[in-house]
């Protein structure tokens, strides 16, 4: 068996190794393996309950499968919508203009491999939906009293179902419970995907009521059908706020009730993404809100927000507005609802690249109207954008036949002797330029080539660019300290020693911080004096010792005793300088067995 014969066999091994650990990683996270052919059965099913955080007493339930009884099922020129009159909730979205697409082990080359073949018929794309292998839903309703929620019974108001040619539709459901009457409006209009959802609750109880809307989202925890187990794409919660942006949720830390998202805003919306596809509501910008994110059951999940309505008087009404979207993935029409939903279109580690070229396609797209033509386009800007890079190599080549022959000389010199043949050229990068003396040009065979020989600013290149000075900062250390413990707070996510704890510090010349923070400490004294040095910037350290007489800190801060300074909040280097003066003083003031506040 000659070499090449052998290369092959080993990387055929390598390749088939490969691919076989690939497939039982799939399976290890709960995927279809490549070789499997049935279905994989949902552990969630369409009778498990869902619930709204803050109403553990309210029974919440989403229908089963089969026990959705006389649906309403509205057409629009995008949608068909399935609502259930028990909550008046959506139950199933069926993309009427997007076919579903066939696996792609039936289609192509795998095709033909495997000896599959796709169905005649496959059907439109549904995003929301209740079968046997999926639950999808979205629900609203309200909570903080005996009112009508996603469990009761509504009453269907309108008639007409279909939006023919006109260019919106308002379906309207109605339900009354303890005197409280919520009147529900979903209002299609053409073109969109969009749903504009009023909910309107009057209040004729005979007593002041304060009830809260809640808007959510419930979903098994598997991937759509029929994704590829060729790529990996995000299937989840998702959550956006001014305050920190946009935020995903793996279904596993909410299980485990470890999930990070900003839960009290007043501005933002919640999202459940999956490939090419999203629902999302979004609630009306200034409300505030409370977001929320639980396992209801076992691989069932729920997210949502809580809407406070405020004091609502007998025989007055309020009314409450929220978008629901549900559709594909169009960068457009979810930049049009709210800012920043167009993140949920998943670009992966090529966000940076794949976001400003398929903005630049759509542009070209509506100039030519053709993306075949936008593409050609696209990859004509392209080619000039990197035509100084092709350039250059041209250029390099066109030299490089230049100095061919010198080379031709030193191998036809050495041609029996291949070791002293590489140890020539590797004398003479190592003898003719030489980076801390005068390059020896004389000496070398590319001499005729080289621009700064031919200039005479050999003796100039390359050009060290100066080191820039350090910024010095001033800043004051506040040692704030309360029976046994000192204050700590956390510094910014972003920026210099992101995200660790630290004594509160300002510049020197900031106003009063402490008057900002709101403490007033009994006196200040000096404690001790540093100086740190980073990359580009060098501190100053002053350290102030004060006393507080409560134990009332800022939102975020934290009391820390010795042993918690020690074991639990891990300081930066810069601020050791004070360690000695903390823990003098938290010795002294430590009482025998005692803790931390």
């Amino acid at each position: 068996m000659g070499k090449d014969m052998q290369r092959a066999l080993l990387w055929a091994i390598l390749f088939t190794s490969c691919f076989l650990l690939w497939d039982n990683y799939q399976v290890y996270k709960g995927e279809k393996s490549f070789f499997h052919t049935e279905a994989v059965e949902q552990q969630a099913v369409a009778d498990a309950a869902s619930s709204v955080p803050t109403g553990k007493d309210i029974d919440a339930t989403v229908p089963s499968a089969v026990a959705v009884k006389d649906p309403v099922v509205v057409e629009t020129d995008r949608m068909k919508v399935t609502f259930d009159r028990e909550g008046a909730v959506i139950v199933g979205t069926e993309m009427t203009l997007i076919p579903r697409q066939a696996d792609w082990t039936e289609v192509g080359l795998a095709g033909l491999i495997l000896d599959r073949k796709p169905a005649e018929n496959l059907g439109n794309v549904d995003l929301l939906e209740i079968t046997k292998n999926r639950t999808y839903v979205a629900q609203s309703g309200l909570v903080g009293g005996n009112f009508p929620n996603h469990k009761d019974q509504y009453k269907l108001v309108s008639q007409k179902l279909s939006m023919g040619d006109a260019d919106k539709l308002d379906v309207i459901f109605e339900a009354t419970k303890g005197g409280v009457t919520v009147k529900k409006t979903y209002t299609f209009n053409r073109g969109h995907y969009g749903i504009d959802v009023s909910t309107e609750v009057v209040n004729n109880s005979g007593a002041a009521i304060q009830p809260s809307a809640y808007y959510q989202l419930t979903r098994d925890g598997g991937k759509p059908e029929g994704e590829s187990s060729m790529y990996s794409t995000y299937t989840g919660p998702a959550f956006y706020s001014d305050e920190e942006k946009f935020q995903k949720l793996e279904f596993g830390d909410i299980a485990d009730n470890s999930a990070s998202f900003e839960k009290f805003t007043n501005n933002g919306w919640l999202a459940m993404v999956q490939h090419h596809f999203v629902s999302a509501w979004v609630p009306a910008n200034g409300e505030e809100r409370e977001n929320y994110a639980r396992e209801v059951s076992k691989n069932l999940y729920s997210v949502g927000t809580l809407v406070k309505l405020g004091t609502i008087e007998s025989g007055k009404s309020v009314t409450d507005k929220a978008v629901l979207y549900s559709g594909p993935q169009d960068q457009d029409r979810l930049e049009q609802i709210a800012p920043g939903l167009e993140l949920v279109v998943d670009y992966g580690w090529l966000t940076f690249l794949a976001k400003p070229i398929y903005w630049l396609l759509s542009f070209l797209y509506g100039i030519v109207g053709n993306w075949g033509w936008a593409i050609v386009l696209l990859t004509c800007i392209v080619k000039a954008i990197l035509y100084p890079v092709s350039a250059a190599g041209y250029r390099s080549m066109a030299r490089m036949k230049e100095v061919t022959p010198r080379m031709k000389q030193l191998q036809d010199r050495y041609k029996d002797d291949k070791q002293r043949l590489n140890q020539a050229m590797m004398e003479l990068g190592a003898t003719v330029c030489l980076p801390n003396g005068a390059p020896q040009c004389q000496r070398c065979p590319a001499a005729f080539l080289c621009r700064a020989h031919r200039e005479g600013t050999t003796g100039r290149i390359p050009v060290k660019a100066p080191k820039k000075p350090r910024r010095v900062e001033e800043r004051r250390v506040y040692l704030l300290f309360h029976k046994n413990a000192v204050a700590l707070r956390r510094r910014s996510p972003k920026g210099l020693l992101a995200g660790l704890w630290e004594y509160p510090n300002e510049l020197s010349d900031s106003p009063d911080p402490l008057k900002e923070w709101g403490l007033e400490p009994e006196s200040l004294t000096l404690a001790a004096v540093g100086k740190h040095i980073f990359t580009h910037i060098e501190w100053h350290l002053t350290a102030l010792a004060g006393e507080l007489p409560g134990d009332r800190l800022p939102p975020g801060w934290v009391w820390a005793d010795l042993s918690q300074l020690r074991e639990i909040y891990a300081l930066p280097n810069a601020f050791q300088f004070a360690a000695p003066a903390v823990e003098r003083r938290l010795t002294e003031a430590r009482p025998e067995g005692g803790t931390a506040l």
